[in-house]
This record gives structure tokens, sequence and C-alpha cells, in this order.
């Protein structure tokens, strides 16, 4: 940058008229021409530069963001290619410096100054463009709720966006941002100046845009924001370059020259733009670890909410593994002192995140959910599911195990303090059993210890007060005489019938109090084994048992069926449920004496009300996956909305909830011919699809059916104004397919200077030609496009001056104004009038066509005019009378606010004019002449907003074709891997591109870009084959397992994604089929892990099996040794037999009846044998 400089020392030398240097003036001329502080690299070309540049930044944020990061790294790239042709200039000018003659050096001058000029002006642009992708990118995060993320990288990039732009507008701190950085070295810069060189670098006044949030969407608002200032080169150099021309002038001496600091000059520049050591790192870098974050957050947003689902159903899973054991809970809350919460409790936590968790799926869908919220809620969610199957699984294994370790710890403390004792001796000869038994049992360790706390607390209260203990010890003969005898009632078994008797004969002591609640204990507990055994009762309980796994699963899924009806239905299953739940357990323990009065009529109850839960239940699940199916466009083309074609599709059903083992009926809305399908569908005819039955997760089938892609239009006029309006429009698909790629065309409004796109709330890149707007991309059935179009010319203005008056305060002008509406709706308009308000204005008055006053607004320097209703093609007249103080000083604020605004576009030669014009005497003729210059300079401004906007289109649609292009080029590569078919045809599409993008034409680059945005890569039928056979060796598989299921519902979702992508992303395609070969690969190792383990699992179990059939033979016969003695006899001595004798004759049938049952069951069944006879004879020998 110090070459500026040196023009004004060589231009100067020239318009001197010398011909020939001095000694001293040559070694300056060298030493000013000689040195270089710079870090700009070298580059040639400007795509060179732009390279070099391009490499700095590796960000992916949003589509407008990319535009500005595009265009500023343009400008950077220019300002360092000028930089580069000045410095060659230079050198040669350093060469005709040592020859020592300065007619040589004019040639060189005016080159040099060029390319300076445009360097110096390239930097600047490209520093507020830096300023103002900061400034989108901070209000664009606070708009996405970042602050919400406080522990995400992201914020700390938000905070330090918020300190630039605090920098930009009130100074800087020490916050090391990059402006703070530049600002600094500004600093040092204007210090070191030596004290006889005057100009300095100073702040400047620049324009921040202000956004507003419109729809869930973010807008470029109409008009400028707040003021940033920043030490732009530009005008120091101008002011630095007439400060040394007078100083030369003034002085008749160039050495005054050596008073300009240009080293530190040279550094300052480097330290702003430099591609080392520089602001311009700083920012880039803080921009490439803003994309990095934003990235990241996006990817964890995906990532949670898959974990999310996954957890979801992990929960679902342990809820239905969760047995609430009335022991376990008792116990819990005796030795934990655990918060005992109920399956209905965790039913009732689940039932709310899941509602929760629907609604913020809505509203993503719906696009009306900001990144960062969407987040911390997930996050949040993620960590409630968590603490829920974190509570789950303790319930389910390891608080079981701390109940038993408290078990043991409580039976050995209970040893302890019996020990020796001799007072209650009954008690506490049945505490040291109870005791044993504990410490010993594994199977039975709860039952026992149940028993062991039950019996101590008895044993305490007889030590504290006896006769309470009598008396309590009463009341439970009583009971339990009572419950045996209603038993007895529905079912009769003579053993214990007369063990009842006899005990029921034998007169009551103080000896034998005890004993009696002891001995009708056993013998209720005997009959309710015999019972339960019972093969109704068993199917009672089973058949219970699956009404409540049923209805459970209803009150946990109803909320997706949004069903008033079936919500009442579930609430009615609950209720009778619950009703009959208090009939058959009582205080967890089933209840012989609720169940047997009404065992069968309570049966068929069951048995009804489980047919009706079901048949409900499975007509909400089909309804559900006929309203949910995702079907998706395969076919090798892009297709277009608003014509009808004959396409490929893939049509998922999806039943998350559990398989319907019956033929069943889905409708899909869909006709067309059966390509393929998988193994439970029976056929595909007239849209509806027959399943053999209805499997659980996802089941696919692929048809080739016509369609009419319907495009619906709904037009909304946001704003409309006399400058610019704002129409929205909201395009939707009258289709049910979701598209990877389609093509929507929509016709542009008469008048659109801007149209803004977005899907889900996030821009998107879009082309336009003279007539419409075009989308191509991906897009589900459910996803709208929403296109704001600012338009010019909606409303006309029309003025005409009617007088020009002076008066004693100053000037009156009255305006005739015509407003018409040249739509074919009717508006409700907002007006700004002709006429800019400073302080000069006194007042104004405006009166509409009947002579009614209106009333006026003022918003910044404009008068505004609100709800003003116009009928189709309708024109208003107002008259507009205005009264100013200050002709002179109206003008004078007016044209220095226009100038101001040049400045910025640097615009010289009309900020020239209006310099001179306002430092000129008023004449008569001022106020004409001002009138007309601030008309020229207005009319300046919107000519340079309206080619910004035309640059800007040209520039996004050159900057897509060439991000379309490397695309491509990416794709093939994979392609050729995937030996995908006309990639040859592409190739040629792509070398026309590059040929378009040279030419510079607008027309051939948007014809490029439909060309290639219509390709589709054509798929191998090879590969095909391949995909297909992986997934039917997949779906022939019938083993139950989650592990598989889990597989193939990745596999299949993959599957999808793949047959949605191969036709226009082989990229991104090529990366799905090599997970598919890992998930097949994986499926075929988990089939044969599985099929190992329940292999393993049916040996050990028969092992197993065997060897309790064995011990169970040998407990019968011990058994039956020991029972032989009389029943009075056993009541005379205080003893009651754990078991009779024709329990065991009916065991003996039940060991010959387990063969038939499934090995699990069978090892259950004869579990619970051994237990129930090994139980008998511990207590025989005790």
């Amino acid at each position: 940058m110090k070459v500026k400089l040196i023009i004004a020392l060589l231009f100067i030398i020239f318009l001197l008229g010398c011909t020939e240097m001095t000694q001293s003036e040559k070694n300056l001329c060298y030493s000013l021409t000689n040195r270089s502080y710079d870090s700009i690299p070298p580059c040639t070309t400007e795509e060179s530069c732009y390279k070099k540049v391009d490499a700095l930044f590796e960000t992916s944020l949003l589509y407008e963001q990319e535009n500005n990061i595009y265009e500023m790294k343009n400008s950077i790239a220019r300002s360092w290619f000028y930089y580069n042709k000045a410095i060659i200039e230079l050198k040669m000018i350093s060469i005709h410096c040592q020859n020592g003659s300065a007619s040589s050096i004019p040639p060189s001058i005016n080159q040099l100054r060029f390319y300076l000029d445009h360097s110096f002006s390239e930097l600047d642009t490209g520093m507020k463009q830096s300023f103002e992708i900061i400034n989108f990118q901070e209000q664009r995060l606070t708009y996405e709720k970042i602050d919400l993320l406080k522990e995400e990288p992201l914020y700390e990039s938000l905070i330090e966006l918020r300190q630039i732009l605090s920098e930009l507008e009130n100074g800087k701190t020490n916050s090391n941002s990059y402006v703070a950085f530049y600002l600094e070295k500004v600093e040092e810069f204007n210090k070191s100046n030596p004290s006889d060189y005057k100009p300095l670098i100073d702040k400047r006044p620049f324009w921040l845009s202000t956004y507003y949030q419109l729809n869930e969407h973010i807008l470029e608002n109409a008009g400028l924001g707040k003021n940033g200032y920043f030490p732009f080169f530009g005008n120091y150099l101008n002011e630095a370059f007439q400060y040394l021309e007078y100083k030369i002038y003034t002085t008749e001496s160039i050495q005054s020259l050596q008073s300009f600091p240009a080293s530190e000059f040279m550094r300052l520049y480097s330290n702003l733009g430099g591609e080392t050591n520089s602001s311009l790192e700083i920012f880039k870098d803080l921009l490439n670890r803003t994309s990095k974050s934003y990235s990241l957050v996006k990817t964890n947003q995906k990532e949670l909410v898959m974990e999310v689902q996954d957890l979801q159903t992990k929960g679902n899973e342990l809820l239905f593994e969760l047995e609430e054991n009335p022991t376990a809970i008792y116990l819990k809350s005796i030795l934990l002192n655990g918060k005992i919460l109920t399956k209905r409790e965790y039913k009732d936590r689940l039932i709310l995140l899941k509602e929760n968790l629907i609604m913020l799926n809505e509203k993503r869908g719906s696009g009306n959910l900001a990144l960062g919220e969407d987040v911390s809620i997930l996050k949040q969610m993620k960590l409630d599911y968590q603490k829920i199957i974190k509570e789950f699984k303790e319930n389910i294994s390891n608080e079981n195990e701390l109940i038993k370790s408290a078990c043991d710890i409580k039976a050995n403390e209970i040893k302890d303090e019996v020990k020796n004792k001799t007072e209650l001796l009954e008690y506490v000869t049945e505490l040291n059993y109870l005791a044993k038994r504990t410490l010993s049992s594994d199977s039975s360790k709860l039952t026992y210890c149940k028993q062991l706390v039950l019996t101590n607390e008895e044993y305490v209260l007889g030590l504290k007060d006896y006769e309470e203990l009598k008396s309590k010890k009463i009341e439970l003969t009583q009971t339990c005489f009572a419950s045996v005898a209603t038993i007895f009632e529905y079912r009769s078994f003579p053993e214990l019938q007369n063990l009842f008797n006899e005990l029921k004969k034998t007169p009551v002591t103080s000896e034998n109090l005890f004993f009696f609640e002891d001995a009708c204990e056993k013998i209720k507990s005997q009959l309710q084994t015999q019972i339960l055994s019972e093969e109704k009762i068993k199917e009672l309980i089973k058949n219970f048992e699956n009404l409540k796994i049923i209805v459970n699963e209803i009150e946990l899924n109803q909320i997706y069926f949004e069903n008033t009806k079936f919500e009442k239905l579930s609430a009615k299953l609950t209720k009778t449920t619950l009703e009959f739940e208090s009939i058959i357990y009582f205080k967890g323990e089933i209840n012989l004496e609720g169940i047997l009065p009404v065992l069968f009529e309570l049966d068929n109850k069951i048995k009804t009300l489980y047919g009706e839960a079901t048949n409900e239940y499975d007509k909400q699940i089909i309804n559900f996956v006929s309203k949910n199916l995702e079907i998706s466009f395969i076919d090798d083309f892009v297709p277009m909305a608003g014509t009808n074609i004959s396409t490929k599709k893939s049509i998922i059903f999806n039943n998350p909830f559990h398989e319907i083992k019956k033929q069943t009926l889905i409708e899909t809305t869909l006709d067309g011919e059966l390509i393929s399908t998988d193994p439970s569908i029976l056929s595909f005819q007239n849209g509806k699809a027959l399943f053999n039955f209805l499997p659980k997760g996802k089941t696919q089938l692929k048809i080739v059916s016509n369609e009419m892609i319907g495009l619906i239009e709904e037009n909304t006029s946001l704003t409309t104004t006399n400058k610019t309006s704002i129409v929205q429009r909201i395009l939707s698909l009258d289709s049910k397919t979701a598209f990877s790629k389609i093509i929507i065309s929509t016709k542009k409004p008469f008048g659109t200077t801007k149209t803004i796109l977005f899907k889900q709330g996030t821009q998107y890149a879009h082309s336009q030609n003279d007539l419409n707007i075009i989308f191509v991309g991906p897009i589900d059935f459910k996803e709208k496009l929403v296109v704001y179009f600012y338009i010019l010319g909606l409303l006309s203005t029309n003025i005409k001056e009617i007088s020009n008056n002076n008066s004693e305060s100053g000037k009156i002008i009255q305006l005739e104004i015509k407003i018409t509406n040249n739509s074919n709706q009717s508006q409700i308009a907002t007006i700004t009038l002709p006429f800019n308000y400073n302080n000069m204005v006194l007042s104004t008055t405006l009166y509409d066509e009947e002579q009614a006053k209106i009333k006026t607004s003022i918003n910044g320097d404009d008068l505004v005019l609100k709800n003003q209703h116009f009928l189709p093609k309708q024109s208003k007249l107002y008259r507009l009378t205005v009264k100013i103080s200050n002709i002179f000083e109206y003008y004078q604020i007016e044209l220095l606010k226009a100038q101001t605004i040049l400045k910025n576009y640097n615009e010289n030669d009309l900020v020239n004019e209006i310099s001179e014009f306002l430092s000129f005497v008023p004449d008569a003729r001022y106020e004409q002449s001002a009138k007309a210059l601030l008309k020229k300079a207005q009319k300046r401004i919107e000519e340079i907003g309206q080619e910004q906007i035309d640059i800007q289109s040209q520039i996004a649609i050159t900057n897509q074709l060439e991000q379309k292009i490397n695309e491509l080029e990416e794709n093939i590569k994979q392609a050729k891997k995937l030996k995908l078919k006309n990639i040859e045809e592409l190739e040629q599409l792509i070398v026309s591109a590059k040929l378009a993008i040279s030419s510079n034409d607008n027309k051939e680059i948007l014809q490029s870009l439909a060309n290639l945005e219509g390709y589709s890569f054509q798929i191998d039928e090879e590969l095909t084959s391949s995909l297909n056979e992986m997934w039917e060796e997949i779906t022939k598989n019938n083993i139950s397992d989650a592990r598989l299921e889990q597989i193939k519902n990745n596999f299949l979702k993959n599957k999808e994604k793949f047959e949605t992508t191969i036709h226009h992303n082989p990229k991104e395609a090529f990366l799905i089929y090599k997970q598919l070969q890992k998930d097949y690969d994986l499926f075929i190792q988990t089939l044969a892990l599985v099929e190992k383990e329940n292999q393993f699992s049916l040996d050990e179990s028969q092992q197993k099996i065997k060897s309790l059939k064995e011990k169970i033979w040998e407990l019968l016969n011990l058994l039956e040794v020991e029972l032989d003695v009389g029943v009075a006899k056993m009541i005379q001595n205080k003893f009651i037999p754990p078991i009779t004798k024709s329990r065991l004759e009916k065991i003996k049938v039940e060991l010959i009846a387990v063969d038939t049952l499934l090995a699990k069951e069978t090892e259950d069944a004869l579990e619970n044998i051994f237990n129930e006879l090994g139980n008998a004879l511990d207590y025989i020998k005790s």
C-alpha cells in the first residue's frame, strides 16, 4: 500500500517539470519503491487470487450467508490481484529511479494509480462486507436462540460476534477481536506519525443492515440500521495525497515526503488485509470456527432426535419388563428407605415425555422451531429419559441385589439380637429359622426375609406389650379362619379340610394361642398353592396379565392416534382393568376369596375386554400406518411440479406398536403396478396392500404409478407501499410423495426486484428468469416453500407541485399526490409521502380527495400515511401542504444526507458535485438548483441499490453454478465406482457450463444451471440386484430378537435413502451403500450369534430341566415318608405339614404335563415345584 504515496512523489516530480533527479532524490525515490512489509501472497490472475482467498475459508453456513462470504472473498481477491499488478509497475518505477530519469516514469504512473485505487477500494469493500457477515450471523444466531446453548462452542462465537458489533459502534475494547486488533494498530500508527505530518486515519461512519423476523423467517429490512465506525483506507489515502501535494508545493522540496511514515503504513495495510498476522486472518478463524460450531450443533440436533427416539423406545420396553413385586416393594420401604415409585408413576412420566416429544416434532416439522430451542429441549429430554431408564434398570436388576444384600444384613442383626434369649421362646425359634433360611436361600430369599421382618415386629411388640400382641394374634387368627372357610366353600381338599377341622376342635389356651394363627396361615398357603396350579386359575391370571399389557400399551400410545372416541375407550379400559385387579389381587397377593366366587364370570369378562381392546387398538394401528406412509420417488429423472408423470415409488409401512397376527388391509391412496414387496405382503391392488400379518417395524413395497403432481399456491400481501411491497407466496405439493429432487417453478409478480425462498425456516438457493423463479431440490410432501417477492410499482406515485410561496415564517409548498393501485387485488397500503422530513419542517397537513384531513406519522426521515384501502386498479388523490422554516437549511441537511450515502457507494463525482454546490453562496435560483441536485442524488442512490441487487443476483447464480459443477465433479468420481451409466453426458454438460461462466452471459449461465439441476444418473441393474438380494436375505429371517430388528430397520432406512439419492447424489449414495454392506454383514454376524445363543440357551435349559426333574422326584420320595403321620397327632404336636399327600400326587401329574410346554415355560414350572417341595422339606426338618 506504500505505493500510493510513491505516486504522490513521482507525479509531483513530473508536474514540476523535472527530467533529471538529484542524487538525494534518486535515493529517496529508490528507497520508497524498494521496501516491502506486506503479507499479500503473489497471484497473477483474479482466479488465482480468489483460490488463495478461498483456501482460507472453510465455511458451511446458511445459503444467504455463503453468498455474502462469496462476495467478500471476491473483493479481497480483487484487492490482492490489483495490488500484485501495482507491485509489478512499482518495480519498473524503481528501475527508473535507479537510472535517475524522471521523464521515463510517467507512463507507469497512471497505470499504477489505477491498480492502487482499485486495490484500496476493493479492500475497503471487503471489510464492509465482513462487518455485514458478522452482523447477519449475530442476528441469525440470536434468532436461532443460541443463547440457550451456553455449553456449546457456538455460544462463544455468538458472544464474540456481539463484541465486534459493539466495538464497531462504540469503540475498541481489550477483547482481542479482529476489529479490536486492527483499531489498536491504527492507534499505534497515528501515534507514531511525526508531529509535522497532519492526516490521520480516522473512523468513518457506515451502516449495518437490520433484519426483522417475519413469519418465522429472517428478511432484510428496507432501510439502514445502526451506524458503525471504522478507519477505512480510501478516505485516508485521498487526504494523505492532498496533504503531501500541498506540502511539496509550499516547501518546494520533495524531501518533505520523508516525513510520511511509509513503512508503518505498509505494515498497517498488512495488519488489515494480509494473509497472515492480520485482521483478515482473525476474521477467517472466527468465521471458520463459527461455521464448524454451527455444523456441530446441527449434527448434534440430528443425533439427539435419533437418540431421544431410541431412548423412548427403550423406556417403553423396560416399562413392560418392570414387574411390581409387592414383597420387594415392602422390603425396599423397610430396609432401604427408598422412595417407592409405582409402575403407574413411571408410565405417567413416559406419557408426558412422549406428549412433549410429539409437540416438539410437530413444531420442528412446521419450521417454527429455533435451532437453539430445539437442541436445548432435546438435551433435557435425553436427560429425563436417561434418568427414567436408570431407575428402571435399578428396579429390574440392581435394586433386587441391594434388597437381597439388605436382607442378609437384617438377618444377621436379628440372629445376634435373639441369641441366648429365652423370653417368647417360640418367636426366638422362629426368628432363628427364618434368619437361617433368609441367609441360605436365593430364589426364596425375599419371601423368607419378609416373614422374618414381620415376625420380628411381632416379637418386639410382645417384649414391649404382651397383651397387645395377644390381641393382634387373635384378630389375625379370626381373619385367617374366615378366609380359609370361604375358600373351602368353593374347593374341596380333604387332607387340608381335616387339618382345618382338627385345628378348629382344639381348645384355645394361652400356651397354644400363637400356634393357631401360624397353623391357619400354613393351611391357607397350601390351599393357595394347590388352587393356583389349576389350569383355569392359571388361564385367568395369564389372560388378565395379557389384558394389562395391552391396556398399558394403549394408554402409552393413544396420543399418536388423536381420536377422542379411542381416548374414552382407553380411559374405560384402564378403569375396568383396575376394577378387575382389585378383585384378583389384595395387597399384592392373589386374592382367592375374591376370585373363586366369580371365577368363570370374571374370566369371560377379561376375555371380552381383551378382545375389545385388541380389536380397537389394531384398528387405530392400521389407521396410523395408513396415514403415515413414507412414499418416496425412486425414479432416474427429475420430475416437475404441475405435470402428470409415470414414476417408480417406494412405499414404507411403519408400524412402531406391535405385530398384528392376522390378515390386514392397508389403504395407500395410490394405485399402480407392483414391482417388488416384502414377504409379509400378499398383494397390492386398487391402492390397497394386503398383509398376511402386519409386522412391527417397517415394511416396503415398490410400485409404478401415474400421478399428477399438483402445485398449490397461496398469496398474501404482507406489506404494501408505494415504494417496495412484499408479497408472500406459500407453495405446497398436492402429493403424498417425498421427492429427493423436484423442479418447482412459479411465476413472478410484475415488478419483482428481489426474491427470497425459504424451506423449513431456512433460506434456499433458487434461480430465476424473466418470468419465473425456479426451485430445484428435495421436498417432503408435508413441507412447504415460502417465497417473498419484493415488488416495485404495486402502487405508483405521481406528484405535481401546485404552489410554492414565501411566508413570514419561511416557505409553504403544496403538492398534489396521485396514488394508483396497479394490482388486480384490493390492498391495505402504507404510503410514504414524497417529502423528506427534517427539523426545518414546521408542519405538514394532508387532505384526501374528499377534503378530509388525514393523520400522518414520521418514520425516520419519511412522512408516512398508514392503512389506506385501495380497490383493484383504484387511484386516489391527496393534497400535502408543507411549511418549512428555512429552505436553505432544509436542502443543506437533505443534500448532506445524500452525500454521506453516496460516499459509502464511492460515487465520488456526485459527492464532489454536492460539495461544490454546498460551498456556493445561495442565490435566487438556489431552491430550484438544490431540488434538482437532490432529485439527481436520490435517483442515483435508487439506481445503485438496484444495480447492487442485479450484481448480487448475477454473483449468486454464478456461485450456484460453480458449486453445482464442483458437486457433480465429485459425484462423477463416485458414480464411476458404482458403475453408473450416462456419465459421459454429464461430463459434456459440465464443459458447457464452464464455458457459460466464462461468457458471463446470464441466460447461458441460467440454462447451464437448469441442465445440471435436471440431470439424473442411471443405475446399473447389477447394483440394484445386489441390494435386493441383501434385503431378501434379511427379511426371510423369522427369529425374534431386538438386535436383529434394529439392524433390519436401519438397513431399510438406509436402503430407502440410497434409492432416493443414487440418481442425484452418487457421492452420498456411495457412502450409504458402504453402510448398507456393513449393516448386512452385521446382520449376518448377529444372526449367527443369536442362533448360537438360542441353541446354547436351549441346551442349557434342557440340562436344567433334566436336573430339576431328578431333584423333584427325590424330594417327592422324601416328603412321602415324612408325611406318614395322623392328622390328630399333628395338631396335638402343634405341627401343620407344609404340604399334603394329595398335593404330592398332583405334582406327579404336573411333572408329566410340563413336557408339552415350551422350554422356558417348562423350566419356570419345574423351578416353582422344586421351590415348593424344597421349602416344605426344610420346614419339616427344622
